[in-house]
């Protein structure tokens, strides 16, 4: 989904688009040596830092400012509705989240379940594409994230606090530490090592939402979504294509056994 560059300008670096251009370049060239197939990969050129200044993006303050209304909602959902989190990363204990919307998919039927939160999502600048995630992210007591990294500098990640415990509860990238308040937000670099933890008695709750690193042009974020969009497309198709396949392939061997 494209969002309007008057939008994307609120919050982006003053770079020169010719300059962003030529950055995009950079990166596609990246997959011609010797990036894995399929990897989001490294972006060049970006600011690297473990926290980025909330104040900065559009979005958080709109997530903050409906804050009461978003944390009614998913106060509300129901425990049928969420899952363990599938991610490859180690952990004790119980994590589980609701997604929203999962690298460039929208599940309409969890949406459904909050849309004053998801119209404040589509709203902004935020990560809909491959790159990206909006979910709810329930940490029981006593669970510890081990030390991981996201796989891209792309985006940045915004959790606000929607129910959180007093105690040893916070988050780590680098070598910071920060804990979450609610109806507040923080925003860090998940491409840099981080873990979480929640050593206290009672659940953890935050709403994740990626956002678009903030050096990125306007016109780097709408190739790098025509990017995304069309490697989805292709999925998608060959999926489809290979699926078709192996059926048409089984059923012949059934007519020969």
């Amino acid at each position: 989904m494209m969002i309007g560059a008057n939008s994307l300008r609120s919050q982006t670096s003053c770079l020169e688009p010719q300059a962003g251009l030529d950055r995009f370049y950079s990166y596609l060239q990246s997959f011609s040596q010797g990036a894995e197939a399929g990897q989001i990969g490294h972006y060049p050129g970006l600011t690297s830092r473990a926290f980025h200044d909330p104040d900065c993006f559009s979005a958080v303050r709109a997530l903050e400012n409906g804050y009461d209304e978003v944390r009614s909602e998913l106060l509300a959902l129901g425990c049928q509705a969420f899952h363990s989190e599938m991610e490859r990363v180690g952990r004790t204990g119980s994590w589980e989240v609701l997604h929203l919307f999962e690298r460039g998919r929208k599940n309409d039927e969890n949406c459904g379940l909050c849309p004053s939160t998801v119209r404040l999502i589509e709203s902004h600048s935020t990560v809909r594409t491959v790159a990206g995630l909006a979910y709810v992210s329930k940490m029981a007591p006593g669970t510890h994230v081990a030390a991981h990294c996201g796989p891209t500098n792309l985006r940045l990640r915004c959790h606000l606090g929607i129910q959180v415990p007093q105690g040893d509860c916070a988050i780590r990238v680098e070598r910071e530490i920060s804990g979450w308040h609610e109806g507040k937000c923080i925003v860090f670099d998940d491409s840099l090592e981080h873990e979480s933890w929640n050593h206290t008695a009672e659940t953890r709750i935050v709403l994740i939402v990626d956002l678009w690193h903030p050096d990125l042009t306007p016109e780097e974020i709408a190739l790098l979504q025509g990017l995304h969009n069309y490697s989805s497309a292709q999925a998608e198709s060959l999926t489809r294509y290979w699926i078709a396949n192996t059926r048409a392939r089984n059923a012949r061997r059934v007519n020969y056994d």
